[in-house]
């Protein structure tokens, strides 16, 4: 009995350790400060880091190194380039974890991602 009681207090222990290693959330106040027409980029302690608004036929050049972006816009996508050359997208007035490094970003007028 001392034995499983040993074990689950070691296995307690580790799921308390693994859980606080979880990212955290998107910041509550990314659309707040993120008002119509914009993109905004949050680092991963809430702090905005950029505001976008124009909508381009390329990727605007971004050195974001990653964290939580929130798209303000009512009809328009935003597409976003990581460094690994992996394309994203976050859908009008919505918000997404950006968890890798971002170099470009680019707004179109699509109302939804990858039409």
């Amino acid at each position: 009995m001392n034995t499983i009681r040993a074990r689950l207090g070691i296995a307690t222990a580790t799921l308390a350790v693994a859980g606080a290693l979880t990212p955290l959330a998107a910041p509550a106040q990314a659309a707040p400060n993120c008002p119509w027409p914009f993109v905004c980029l949050y680092d991963f302690a809430g702090v905005k880091k950029g505001a976008f608004q124009d909508i381009t036929a390329g990727y605007q050049p971004v050195n974001f190194a990653g964290g939580t972006g929130h798209n303000a816009r009512r009809d328009d996508v935003v597409y976003l380039l990581d460094r690994n050359g992996t394309v994203g997208c976050i859908e009008p007035g919505k918000t997404a974890s950006l968890p890798t490094p971002i170099k470009g970003l680019r707004i179109s007028r699509e109302a939804r991602c990858f039409q």
